[in-house]
């Protein structure tokens, strides 16, 4: 992508004022997801904002893409799972980076209700109310694990 970036100008209109931060496009993520590993795609991801000056920042970026992964290469899905009997343990799928899973929300959601669960009475994660739906939608349950 920032490949794609320098192609497309970025940094010229504001020279020396330039930061590259993360970008966060759930709908180009989902595309990409729906889309899956090596796949090319034409899209536009990103939106201007207003910069510290008050003028916009440059123009969502239109570029073609190839998807290299669905994850953010730390530890790969299949390598953050555990197999073996489901009465012992179970992956729970949640949307975030490697190293954001700390302090994600949705993560604290979770192993809070696992931990809320009476001593010998476990039950599989059943997601509920807003953070549930939220982790639903932005989890993609056809990627395998």
């Amino acid at each position: 992508m920032l490949h794609a970036l320098l192609a497309a100008g970025a940094g010229r209109r504001f020279p020396g004022q330039v930061a590259l931060g993360l970008l966060f496009d759930p709908d180009a993520a989902r595309v990409a997801h729906d889309a899956g590993v090596g796949a090319s795609l034409e899209m536009v991801v990103g939106k201007a904002v207003r910069c510290f000056d008050g003028r916009l920042s440059d123009a969502p970026l239109r570029a073609r893409f190839k998807v290299l992964a669905l994850s953010d290469g730390v530890v790969p899905p299949q390598e953050a799972t555990t197999d073996g009997d489901p009465a012992l343990h179970e992956n729970v799928r949640v949307w975030g980076s490697h190293t954001g899973l700390g302090f994600n929300p949705l993560v604290l959601q979770i192993v809070a209700d696992r931990l809320a669960q009476p001593e010998g009475q476990w039950q599989p994660y059943r997601p509920a109310g807003v953070s549930g739906w939220l982790n639903q939608a932005l989890t993609h349950a056809a990627v395998p694990i």
